[in-house]
């Protein structure tokens, strides 16, 4: 469950964090859904729902507005969300309202939350960095710290995150300078993500299915990324709309000067995660810092095929933007796909930042 105001909706980007973070923790084989009173801003969500309310203070937000909002009580008592994030607080910045007791109305939004359902997890975030108030907002994000370190060690499953730390002011805010733009939304899904599930595997790129274009693969799939930090890779997989392979692909590592760093053989038997199937690397592979390395799949055989956005991770991708190709020379034999070539050099640009998917991969967490 979602709690907060603009942020949490989204402000001017749609699904804002929740949209990335749900397809990162199914890209994990994480079961999810979302729950709460609103599913504005959500399209291409599985689970649009939260409880972000634009415009609202932090005790707005716990008590509710006559004729808008119903208590968050209700809410919570009503779903009983096994966890529930918290990114509030912006608006009494803004407002300028009663700042020195803001970290103590967001302690009371904490306790009537837990009172409402006593098993529940509560993860609470930093605000993110907004040019116009930076001093209130270091300051009530020292407080909310303080808050949430009493109550985890009290023993109260209450963790904190601090997404201001991760965001930067001059490239992932909106020109408002006070909501994110995409990059800072993905950032602070990253970040909820690794609270959430600081084990689990961390899928490379997810698919937000926004779109309705849709193409018949013909022939195979590819594109080349720049890394920005040196990563180890797990698995590798294939898009497979959510469903089980009808044959074999292979999918594979090129390096930039076209040697095969691995590959691996994705199976029918091989389960979903999200839209993708991943099979394990038989050992781990390494991709250095500031090397660029070209991904490359089968395609014969998959479903039909969505162009969407990409959910990419702007802190590993010197290059964020990927590059695609639908009509790599890559070979199939017997619809085993095992045979693969690297591409003509000549991969490009589609629709720029739009993209036809197949291969895809994790991370070790």
């Amino acid at each position: 469950m979602c709690v907060g105001a603009s942020i949490t909706m989204g402000a001017d980007i749609n699904g804002g964090y929740r949209l990335p973070l749900e397809k990162m923790l199914q890209g994990a084989g994480i079961p999810v859904e979302f729950v709460g009173r609103l599913d504005s801003n959500s399209n291409g969500m599985t689970f649009p729902f939260h409880d972000g309310y634009s415009g609202f203070r932090v005790e707005q937000v716990e008590q509710g507005v006559e004729g808008t909002s119903r208590p968050i009580a209700e809410g919570v008592r009503d779903l009983q969300p096994d966890a529930v994030l918290i990114l509030c607080g912006t608006n009494d910045i803004r407002q300028n309202y009663a700042l020195e007791q803001a970290p103590q109305r967001l302690d009371h939004l904490i306790a009537t939350i837990q009172n409402a359902a006593p098993l529940v997890r509560i993860l609470v975030s930093s605000l993110p960095p907004d040019l116009h108030w930076d001093e209130a907002v270091r300051r009530y994000n020292a407080g909310t710290a303080q808050v949430v370190a009493r109550r985890a060690a009290a023993g109260q499953r209450v963790g904190f995150v601090d997404n201001y730390a991760a965001l930067s002011s001059g490239v992932d805010m909106l020109p408002d300078l006070t909501h994110p733009n995409k990059s800072g939304y993905i950032k602070i899904a990253r970040g909820w993500f690794n609270a959430l599930a600081p084990n689990a595997p961390q899928v490379a790129f997810a698919f937000t299915n926004e779109s309705s274009r849709q193409f018949t693969s013909s022939s195979c799939l590819g594109y080349k990324i720049t890394m920005k930090s040196t990563e180890q890779i797990t698995d590798l997989g294939i898009y497979c709309a959510g469903h089980n392979l009808p044959f074999c692909h292979a999918v594979g590592v090129f390096d930039a000067n076209g040697d095969l760093l691995t590959q691996i053989k994705i199976t029918p038997e091989c389960s979903p995660s999200g839209l993708f199937a991943f099979q394990p690397l038989p050992a781990s592979l390494e991709l250095k810092a500031s090397n660029s390395y070209y991904f490359i799949s089968n395609s014969i055989g998959l479903p039909t095929l969505i162009e969407a956005d990409t959910i990419v991770d702007p802190l590993r991708f010197e290059n964020p933007r990927f590059y695609f190709d639908h009509n790599i020379a890559i070979e199939m034999a017997e619809q085993d796909g095992t045979i693969l070539k690297f591409p003509d050099p000549k991969i490009h640009d589609i629709n720029g930042a739009l993209g036809y998917f197949g291969p895809n991969f994790r991370f070790a967490p």
